[in-house]
């Protein structure tokens, strides 16, 4: 019970920083509070985290990380903010 009241109380701090792991899509997540969540990105079979922004201006823009199995990473971005990178 204590772990999921620690989960909840998560909404109320602010994350200042967003870290990947070297090896494996690891997820840091750094808060105002000085702490860290870590988020494990290494599993063989299933993903193991997925985030998403979605822009309140504009509901089709969306931005989509997945730590897919054997520990690479799925990235979806807008394709008008895609075409000014080279891919």
């Amino acid at each position: 019970m204590e772990s999921a009241r620690m989960i909840c109380e998560l909404r109320f701090k602010r994350i200042v920083d967003v870290t990947l792991g070297q090896d494996k899509p690891h997820l840091y997540l750094t808060l105002d509070s000085g702490e860290v969540l870590f988020v494990n990105g290494h599993n063989p079979d299933y993903e193991s985290w997925q985030v998403e922004v979605h822009n309140n201006s504009n509901l089709d823009d969306v931005f989509q990380v997945v730590a897919c199995p054997g520990d690479s990473l799925a990235v979806w971005v807008p394709e008008d903010i895609l075409a000014n990178f080279d891919r």
